[in-house]
């Protein structure tokens, strides 16, 4: 069981640098944190009417100039993604590990290229730069792949200045979106591609890959699996990477202090869990060795400029992991004050419908006092600070003000 979720009195943030305690093959991914989450078809977790369309678009030679994937954030879109563009790459043919399908993988493959948001946004400039790109005579002599993370944040200039290329891109060239919902894009982009669905997997599923493939036991398996909330990333990347769920754990222990501690008191353990995150954040920029080894003097500079902006946007990814990871869990505790006060109300026993079934006697505790009004408009303050943060205000104010606003100091508008 992960520490903090027993029937005793949780720890502060000086806690959370405990390391805690793994099970079987779970030990080995805190060295695996950058491995993807597939390698092969095979791996692909609960998206089988999805790889399977792929595989046979693949296999018929009949790949679509364009397609939008579609579905939840954490399910496996952007993973899918590049084990289709390593697998139309790919000299056999196939998904193999042959150093074309490796440099996929890694994201230094000179005919993949990979658009994000650069903050909010992706740009219509770095549309033009991938359209420059993609007019190019291809390394590899067989085609190219690009795929747009996060689709729907191109602006208005950068979605009308694609609409030629997704209509008519150069031969051998594939373009892959990648959103939650139709809704995010231009209609006129959406009317371009091909649709593939990718759909959420049901919590009991979670709770077996995370036994039968990361190694975890069934405790800790049924906990992060009911935590994710059926994000799949979201379980997968808790499994191994431990960090990233003690910022959950420190969500649910701030949620669970807020209303008996001082507001000084809860800005002093925001400023100690942001210094755990941005220490979390922050990774040495790494230059494959083969490319340090292989490349000209003028390609090695080109390629370090490429890995220090994926760095930068590496960084920035994480950092809002952890933030958001943080929020999950104030979320969490609330809801939890809800259903307990809903369902004993009805005579049936709460515990076993919280999320936080470790906490319970901390959910009664909190539901005797505040009731389901008073956590639900605590809830809406978390939901504010979420959106905050997609709005791109800072962190560390929005986090300040959201602690303000449960102690009363403060009336964020939550419109």
């Amino acid at each position: 069981m992960i520490p903090g979720e027993g029937g005793g009195k949780p720890g502060g943030p000086e806690e959370y640098g405990a390391e805690p305690s793994l099970s079987g093959r779970a030990r080995d991914h805190r060295r695996e944190e950058k491995r993807a989450l597939a390698a092969s078809w095979e791996e692909v977790y609960g998206q089988g009417p999805a790889v399977r369309l792929l595989r046979s678009f693949l296999e018929r030679g009949e790949v679509p100039h364009a397609m939008l994937f579609l579905g939840p954030r954490g399910v496996g879109k952007s993973t899918v993604a590049r084990l289709f563009a390593a697998a139309y790459l790919c000299p056999s043919g196939g998904l193999d590990d042959c150093p074309s399908c490796r440099r996929v993988m890694e994201g230094i493959h000179p005919d993949f290229h990979l658009v994000e948001p650069e903050g909010l946004q992706i740009r219509k400039e770095q549309v033009d730069e991938l359209e420059r790109s993609l007019h190019l005579k291809p390394a590899g002599g067989k085609g190219r792949v690009a795929v747009v993370e996060e689709a729907g944040t191109m602006n208005v200039y950068a979605a009308n200045a694609f609409l030629k290329t997704l209509e008519e891109p150069p031969p051998g060239t594939c373009i892959i979106l990648v959103a939650e919902r139709e809704e995010e894009l231009l209609p006129t982009l959406v009317s371009r591609c091909t649709a593939v669905r990718f759909h959420p997997i049901p919590t009991g599923e979670i709770e077996r890959y995370l036994v039968e493939v990361e190694g975890l036991d069934g405790v800790e398996a049924g906990e992060i699996s009911r935590w994710s909330g059926g994000v799949f990333g979201r379980a997968v990347s808790w499994a191994r990477d431990r960090r990233r769920l003690r910022f959950r754990e420190a969500g649910v222990d701030f949620a669970a202090r807020a209303r008996r501690e001082g507001l000084a008191d809860l800005l002093f353990r925001l400023g100690e869990l942001r210094e755990e995150w941005e220490s979390y954040s922050r990774r040495e920029a790494e230059l494959p060795e083969a490319y340090r080894q292989a490349v000209d003097q003028w390609s090695l500079q080109a390629l370090k400029k490429k890995t220090e902006e994926r760095h930068k946007r590496e960084t920035a990814r994480r950092r809002r992991e952890a933030v958001e990871d943080f929020l999950d869990g104030m979320a969490s505790f609330y809801r939890d004050i809800i259903v307990y006060d809903l369902v004993e109300g009805g005579g049936a026993d709460p515990v076993p419908r919280l999320v936080n079934r470790g906490r319970w006697q901390e959910v009664e505790s909190e539901a005797l006092i505040l009731g389901r009004k008073r956590a639900g408009e605590k809830l809406a303050l978390v939901e504010w600070a979420r959106r905050a943060l997609e709005g791109n205000v800072d962190p560390a104010l929005t986090l300040d003000a959201l602690a303000a606003g449960l102690k009363g100091w403060a009336r964020p508008s939550l419109r």
